[in-house]
């Protein structure tokens, strides 16, 4: 099992990782609304979900995303995300931190795997593996989500922008450093990849 990746969504990962007996601590860097958190908490027997985000505005020049919401807006999403986690009790923890921030608190080698689905452009892409790939224990899962074409994305039906991309050649570069054999998602409009850390 630990040498197949066959997942035709992410909704297919929780169920995955407790037929590897990955049920341990796991990690969700970039989760918004907590919709994915939910479902992971919801159908994963781990002991313990981190869900992550820094909830906070950046600039536009920085951060192109259509993710990147006001102040406002993101504490409300923050509240609404706390809210919905809650009925997990201690298997939820949310830190309300940026990924360098709760990569500096998290120790070595702790998670059975992380999902990293912030900040997009290439350059916060990898950086965010870079700072957790050291996080995810050996025989864990390093993966992530919008493995799509690099570039500007826009949303067809109004052109307006979506977003920056660069999370493939991220990941692809990550991939031949280590030796990665990555499967992705191609069963939706926004791939998930998933990696064993060997």
């Amino acid at each position: 099992m630990r040498d197949q990746l066959n997942l035709e969504t992410r909704n297919d990962f929780p169920a995955f990782l407790n037929e590897c007996g990955l049920v341990g601590k796991g990690a969700e860097i970039g989760v918004q609304e907590g919709a994915f958190s939910e479902h992971i908490l919801r159908n994963w027997k781990g002991s313990a979900l981190f869900s992550i985000d820094a909830w906070q505005n950046f600039d536009a020049d920085e951060y192109v995303d259509i993710s990147n919401r006001s102040d406002d807006e993101q504490i409300l999403l923050y509240i609404n995300t706390t809210l919905r986690l809650s009925p997990f009790g201690k298997r939820s923890i949310v830190w309300r931190m940026t990924s360098e921030q709760a990569a500096s608190t998290m120790p070595d080698n702790t998670l059975d795997f992380c999902y990293i689905d912030a900040d997009h452009r290439y350059e916060a892409a990898k950086q965010d593996i870079e700072l957790w790939l050291p996080k995810v224990k050996l025989g864990g899962i390093i993966c992530g989500h919008d493995y799509v074409s690099d570039g500007h994305i826009y949303k067809k039906a109004d052109g307006s922008l979506i977003g920056l991309y660069g999370v493939l050649r991220a990941v692809k570069e990550f991939a031949t450093r280590d030796n990665w054999d990555v499967h992705v998602t191609e069963s939706e409009n926004w791939p998930s990849w998933f990696a064993f850390k060997t």
